[in-house]
């Protein structure tokens, strides 16, 4: 009996690159030679039969096979007209190569337009080689290379960012993410008022597209004349108090930035209308013989610190002798004893504040 023998088997993965291995179907090349008449040919891998019924007028014949990630044996036999299989070829292993595997972070360095972002490509790998090459598609019609690049991208929306990686063995690998480029907030100026000694309470505003991203607002210069309590950079909430007496234009800046982007800077201007300020008064002294009068000019030393005119509105009858008003000022004329005489008075601006006066006189003989 003529009996099938397996001379030699050599098998090659034909489809170049190889770097998508792994879960596809590959195309191997089977070049033999036997020794008596085979009708057909049987391909195992790992012991499964993945080909058979070949064409056996050819010595070198291709079959589709599905590549594993990890090492395959195959073998092959030869089958003759009564259906007799031959034994089996020497084995042979065929090992996938060790793939690069790509990998990148992205991160926003500038918030403002345009938005200027940098890729980090370190995290790439490639166990068994180095790799030589990387390669950018910023999705934005945009290409570069290297591990370290950054890119402008001066319009918003988002963006499928890829990159490529391919190692010494010309095997390569690929990573693509999204990236999106909010539309940077508006701030919006204010203008707001309020009075000399008063706190006032506000709200920072910025237009934001889309609505549903988070504000936070941050302030970018101080007011002059007051100080800003209570501050939300969430909210924008504040509290703006003047300072002590002071009533004109104050103004502070802000910005707004959304996940990506910053806004210009807002401005809210601030006024603070003075308020009516009492008169000061200072006390008056003054020296009389008893039995003489004295005008005692006391609106002269009082002072107002809105620059309001003063008027002496009224006075108390002292304890001896009798005041008057006489032009603004008092006249007091004192009695015929010696004595310490206290009496007070009353000076109005001219809005109506009023505060109260003391006029103390030495009254000798």
């Amino acid at each position: 009996m003529n009996r099938l023998h397996i001379l030699s088997t050599m098998l090659l993965c034909l489809t170049i690159p190889c770097h998508t291995w792994a879960n596809t179907t590959r195309i191997l090349r089977i070049e033999l030679s036997y020794s008596g008449s085979a009708v057909s040919y049987n391909l195992y891998k790992d012991g499964v039969r993945v080909c058979s019924n070949m064409n056996t007028d050819e010595s070198q014949i291709d079959c589709p096979v599905e590549i594993d990630p990890t090492p395959m044996t195959f073998i092959i036999t030869a089958v003759d007209q009564n259906g007799t299989e031959s034994p089996q070829s020497a084995p042979y292993i065929l090992v996938p190569p060790e793939l690069p595997t790509a990998s990148f972070t992205s991160t926003i360095i500038s918030k403002t337009e345009p938005a200027l972002v940098s890729f980090d490509a370190s995290d790439s790998v490639d166990f068994d080689g180095m790799i030589i090459r990387y390669d950018w598609d910023f999705g934005d019609g945009s290409t570069g290379a290297g591990k370290f690049i950054d890119h402008p991208y001066p319009t918003p929306g988002t963006y499928t960012t890829r990159l490529t990686v391919i190692d010494d063995d010309s095997h390569s690998a690929e990573m693509t993410s999204l990236l999106t480029i909010a539309p940077a907030p508006v701030a919006i100026s204010q203008s707001l008022t309020t009075r000399e000694n008063c706190t006032l309470r506000g709200i920072l505003t910025a237009e934001n597209s889309p609505e549903e991203t988070t504000l936070t607002f941050t302030l970018e210069t101080t007011p002059q004349h007051g100080i800003i309590k209570e501050f939300d950079t969430r909210t924008g909430g504040f509290a703006y108090t003047p300072h002590p007496d002071f009533n004109g234009a104050d103004h502070f800046t802000f910005t707004a930035s959304n996940e990506t982007m910053n806004s210009s800077q807002a401005t809210v201007s601030v006024t603070v209308t003075p308020a009516n300020n009492a008169p000061t008064t200072v006390t008056d002294f003054g020296k009389v013989n008893t039995r003489r009068s004295i005008v005692i000019p006391v609106a002269t030393n009082d002072s107002d610190l809105d620059g309001d005119l003063l008027t002496v509105v009224s006075v108390t009858p002292p304890s001896s002798g009798k005041a008057q008003i006489i032009n603004n000022s008092i006249c007091y004329t004192a009695p015929n004893t010696a004595g310490l005489v206290i009496f007070w008075y009353q000076i109005s601006d001219d809005k109506g504040k009023i505060s109260l006066g003391t006029v103390e006189v030495a009254v000798s003989n």
